[in-house]
């Protein structure tokens, strides 16, 4: 790699970095071109050089930071545990995450603003659909999720599920609704959790 590829390279590594620190600490509507490129040390042309404008920088941290969720979650998925302790293990990591992201940041990732919503779904959809069906054959095989249930129908559930496991309908809500919540993902209404499979 010359010297000109590597300075590029590390201009828009860091201007990825300022955006994300910003948009998590204030939400993304709030946060300006001009204080990304300060807080990156770069011209604020250079934002607009690489990036195009600030939608297509939202975009790729937006696709960053799902993927780095997604790499913690697939380490998880890897483990030599029993599926219930990766499904535990799985909940703590996205609570973690969360604690991180400021209630302004969960607003403007748009649930306030629907094209912002709509790119987040989208990136997100496209990149952990490997990821839930691993999980699903692993579930599968493990015996805890019912395996004449296709894999369609229960991605689609999820999918369904999604503005109440939401970042920001979940941040709002109170430690016994969340936990809650999770059981009655884990096992339906009438399931219970020392039900014999």
């Amino acid at each position: 790699m010359n010297g000109y590829v590597r300075r590029t390279q590390e201009k828009k590594s860091a201007i990825i970095k300022a955006a994300r620190e910003l948009f998590f600490k204030r939400g993304i509507t709030d946060v300006s071109v001009s204080e990304i490129a300060a807080q990156a040390g770069v011209a604020p042309m250079s934002l607009y050089n690489y990036f195009g404008d600030k939608q297509s920088l939202v975009r790729e941290v937006l696709t960053e930071s799902i993927d780095e969720i997604l790499a913690r979650f697939g380490e998880i998925i890897e483990r030599d545990i029993p599926f219930t302790d990766k499904l535990r293990l799985l909940s703590e990591q996205k609570a973690f995450f969360r604690s991180g992201l400021s209630p302004a940041f969960m607003d403007t990732l748009a649930w306030d603003d629907k094209h912002l919503r709509e790119l987040y779904e989208e990136i997100s959809a496209k990149r952990s659909a490997p990821f839930h069906e691993k999980l699903i054959a692993e579930g599968k095989a493990a015996g805890v999720i019912d395996p004449s249930i296709p894999n369609e129908a229960i991605l689609d559930y999820i999918q369904a599920l999604e503005p109440i496991l939401s970042w920001r309908h979940l941040s709002r809500a109170s430690d016994t609704y969340r936990a809650g919540i999770s059981k009655l993902f884990r096992y339906g209404v009438f399931g219970k959790e020392d039900q014999p499979r």
